[in-house]
């Protein structure tokens, strides 16, 4: 199923490949669009995102497992309503399995592409990047390129290019595979992607946008100073041999002095090796103190970008 109508669009792809030493070889632009993936429909209907307490519980494996499945019920109905980060973590859950840091849903590909997919198409960038190795695992070389193509499309702004080595990586673990025949049919279905999601793609970025300022507005004694500006890229880190360069995206607890604590996996990529590296480096993030905070915890999602070769945070 291919949307159609609207102009023809441009994603940035990955002409070139990242040398042995991790420099972008060559970038080109090119016509592209998606996946005829079937979407559950979820629809936007005033969503509600799960509270953070609940979050946590559903991602803290030394919680009992009623008080975990009672608050992955939130996250559900969240999911359900539309909100993209629940369906981003229910996504998640279900393409780790028993693998993944939590282990609390079982593998399961078909429903981890339902929730994925629609946080994808509700702007979530870290979904696009998920799908993109989902439909690698399952050699889907076509798939798994459209989406790869959109992750750098909306993840990856042009003057980040040169860190954005996963974002290179990825091209380069799914564009050589895929048939010369295909191409075409790649740049069709991301151009037909974004003809038919753009404008909930950027609905849902700007929603999250303005979800952080009202927070912050609504609580001043317990507002959250982000703990980094970029919301796809906190920091870029290089030392970790052995661990070839990705994504992930912890969720954390951080206190009144601004420490953080229950600092917890969501999602890693390309694999669950990276996170085991990161987590210690993700713990060591700050955010601004708030002493007259009657909350416990305040949560924040920290993405963190990591990558051989190419020293120093972003």
């Amino acid at each position: 199923m291919r949307a159609r109508g609207g102009l023809p669009m441009t994603v940035l792809v990955l002409a070139g490949l990242f040398g042995a030493q991790g420099a972008v070889v060559a970038l080109a632009a090119s016509p592209a669009d998606p996946v005829a993936a079937s979407l559950l429909a979820l629809q936007a209907r005033s969503p509600q995102r799960p509270g953070g307490a609940a979050v946590a519980t559903v991602l803290d494996t030394h919680a009992p497992m009623p008080t975990r499945e009672a608050a992955l019920q939130q996250v559900r109905m969240a999911a359900e309503q539309g909100d993209a980060f629940a369906q981003l973590l229910l996504g998640a859950l279900y393409f780790q399995g028993p693998q993944g840091a939590h282990a609390l849903l079982p593998r399961d590909p078909a429903l981890a592409d339902v929730y994925l997919s629609n946080a994808a198409t509700h702007g979530n960038v870290f979904a696009m990047a998920a799908m993109a190795e989902l439909e690698l695992q399952q050699h889907h070389v076509l798939q798994a390129n459209v989406w790869a193509q959109l992750y750098v499309h909306y993840g990856v702004r042009p003057d980040d290019l040169k860190r954005a080595t996963y974002a290179a990586i990825l091209m380069h673990r799914s564009w050589p595979r895929l048939p010369k025949a295909e191409e075409q049919t790649a740049v069709d279905d991301i151009n037909a992607f974004i003809r038919a999601h753009q404008a909930s793609i950027r609905a849902g970025q700007r929603q999250s946008r303005s979800a952080k300022i009202a927070r912050r507005l609504d609580d001043p004694v317990c507002r959250l100073v982000s703990l980094h500006p970029d919301e796809h890229h906190a920091a870029l880190v290089s030392g970790y041999d052995g661990v070839q360069p990705g994504i992930a995206l912890y969720w954390i607890g951080v206190d009144a002095r601004g420490r953080a604590h229950a600092v917890e996996p969501i999602l890693s990529l390309p694999d669950w090796r990276v996170q085991r590296r990161m987590r210690d480096y993700a713990a060591s993030w700050r955010a601004t103190p708030a002493p007259r905070c009657g909350k416990p915890l305040r949560y924040a999602l920290l993405p963190v970008a990591f990558n051989r070769g190419m020293p120093g945070t972003a």
